[in-house]
């Protein structure tokens, strides 16, 4: 199954330029005996945690209220038992038909039990109606040994009682055999060394109205557009960034890192990147955020984030990122 058509930049050529920087191949664990899954099956990922633990999906919690920022970077009251924290910029005010991104992969230190992540949200609604679809790479203590894999989730209810992460409850569906959802990711960034990223796609499919995964190039799986209720026609805010998990051990701000675990002011090779962004419109025509996108920040102290001048390499793009405890964050 594939979608009836696919999103195209105006000029295509731009992400291929100066790519000597760049290295974008995406080679899983799996991937070093050079076979994929037969055609018809797809490959999953064995995890050492129940799917249904909430310890290992805290984005599932239903505790005590705690305030929080939201995905649309508003002071809202959820239900979660640690506070999440944001270096992110958003995209809002129109109606989107998906997003994408080349998303710079790195492995920050996370205390246990928390998660670091890069994403991107495509978002609709909010409160108790909010809808998104994630998906990125994450770094998660609990469910995958410290190591980068790459991830999706989604909500229908602002994160109450529907959604999961990947394939653990009904909901996004897999088509691919080349990409196992959770599994490992090889290719790391250095720090003042070599750099890898992802392309990360995310777009409706107008003939089927279901949402579409793209991770370079590869249809990983579709959301149905039966699950959702603000996204059943189009989103109203995308968002790209960094969020940690901070259960504040022994009464500081958790230690656990965000993109490369150095701030946004450090720049090229040092603060994780996200770079050519964009925006599907109802013409399935992937368009510049130009001046258009906001940085949010939880706390700058922890984690910052830097919008870069847009140019014919980078597109529109951002550094975001921090250590987490520090003697600026405690």
């Amino acid at each position: 199954m594939k979608p009836g058509s696919y999103p195209r930049r105006v000029e295509e050529t731009r992400s291929s330029s100066n790519s000597s920087n760049f290295s974008e191949l995406l080679i899983q664990n799996w991937h070093k005996n050079g076979k994929y899954c037969p055609e018809g099956t797809i490959p999953i990922a064995r995890s050492k945690t129940n799917p249904r633990n909430r310890k290992a999906h805290p984005k599932a919690f239903s505790l005590d209220d705690y305030v929080i920022v939201d995905a649309l970077g508003h002071e809202v009251s959820f239900f979660h038992e640690q506070s999440y924290e944001h270096a992110q910029v958003t995209l809002k005010g129109g109606s989107y038909h998906g997003a994408t991104g080349k998303f710079n992969v790195w492995n920050p230190v996370t205390f246990h039990p928390e998660f670091s992540l890069a994403q991107m949200w495509v978002i609709a609604g909010d409160g108790a109606d909010l809808n998104t679809i994630e998906a990125g790479w994450m770094v998660n203590s609990v469910t995958n040994n410290f190591n980068t894999s790459l991830f999706t989730f989604w909500t229908s209810d602002g994160y109450r009682s529907t959604g999961c992460y990947n394939l653990d409850c009904p909901g996004f569906v897999q088509t691919s055999n080349k990409i196992a959802l959770g599994m490992h990711l090889n290719m790391i960034s250095q720090y003042n060394g070599q750099q890898f990223e992802t392309k990360i796609t995310v777009h409706k499919d107008p003939t089927s109205g279901n949402w579409w995964l793209q991770i370079q190039g590869e249809d990983v799986g579709y959301w149905p557009s039966a699950l959702f209720k603000a996204l059943s026609s189009t989103a109203t805010a995308i968002n790209w960034g960094g969020e940690i998990t901070n259960t504040n051990p022994d009464g500081r701000h958790t230690p656990t890192q965000m993109g490369s675990g150095h701030f946004a002011s450090e720049g090229w090779k040092k603060a994780a990147f996200v770079r050519n962004l964009g925006y599907v419109d109802e013409s399935c025509t992937i368009r510049d955020p130009d001046h258009d996108l906001i940085p949010l920040t939880t706390r700058a102290e922890c984690y910052s984030v830097h919008l870069g001048n847009f140019d014919q390499t980078y597109g529109a793009h951002f550094y975001y990122g921090g250590p987490g405890l520090s003697l600026s964050c405690h």
